[in-house]
């Protein structure tokens, strides 16, 4: 009878309707990148006003959205993403490399960011600014589809098991770009800025983010060559690797 009794509770699907439909807020405005007033929050979700309202009220009194009173739109503040920064694993690899980009930035005068995966996308979890005058930003939490960037080929390069399918020519430039170490491609967002990507691997040899050079060009020629910077990068990656535990090679 007590087994059976189990076999129920796993079998039902518990559901929290005002947790549903604060998550259902949440999800929406992560979409909208310029925010959406009350009652077009109201109408994407299905629901009326008044239904929305004080969920809406707590999410902001609790700072997970920012309300703007010239537009009257609501957007999501950078709160959840302090939260995920404090998760251990992050925390513990953006630790680990804010010296190393500080300093492989003001070497090879570029800028450089730091990307982990979720899923299908390689998110943005810290950034330095090069020297120069004129840099390339990310911005913080900035996803990208993993076929579409640098760092979302190197990901692929290392994945095990991975459920994407990937034709013939892509998976020979996946195995290619596992072999020489690192992934170098043109920005599928800007034109004439190259990106530069590098594995950091954990303790389990298990890659756990990305080191990227966003690399351009500049006409005064004050920065390293490609070449330069592409080895002064493999270094502080490896060293990054390091400091996460992963064991090292003996030579």
């Amino acid at each position: 009878m007590l087994n059976t009794e189990k076999s129920k509770l796993k079998s039902a699907r518990y559901t929290a309707p005002a947790l549903e439909k604060g998550l259902d807020i949440i999800e929406l405005l992560a979409r909208q990148h310029e925010g959406l007033r009350l009652k077009d929050i109201a109408a994407n979700l299905g629901k009326s006003v008044s239904e929305i309202f004080r969920m809406v009220t707590v999410l902001e009194g609790r700072e997970y959205l920012k309300f703007d009173p010239l537009t009257d739109r609501y957007s999501l503040s950078l709160k959840l993403f302090e939260i995920a920064s404090q998760n251990t694993p992050v925390e513990r690899v953006t630790r680990a490399a804010a010296s190393e980009m500080d300093q492989l930035s003001k070497q090879i005068n570029q800028s450089c960011y730091l990307t982990t995966r979720y899923e299908n996308e390689s998110i943005v979890l810290l950034h330095k600014d090069g020297p120069m005058d004129a840099v390339i930003s990310v911005r913080l939490g900035a996803k990208r589809p993993l076929t579409d960037s640098s760092s979302g080929h190197v990901f692929l390069a290392h994945a095990v098991d991975d459920s994407i399918e990937h034709s013939a020519g892509f998976t020979a430039q996946l195995k290619a770009i596992k072999e020489q170490g690192y992934a170098l491609t043109a920005s599928t967002l800007l034109s004439g800025v190259e990106e530069i990507a590098f594995p950091i691997f954990d303790k389990e040899e298990k890659i756990t983010a990305c080191l990227v050079i966003s690399y351009l060009n500049y006409l005064n020629d004050a920065t390293q060559d490609k070449l330069a910077a592409i080895n002064l990068a493999k270094e502080a990656a490896a060293r990054i690797s390091k400091r996460l535990g992963m064991p090292q090679k003996s030579n």
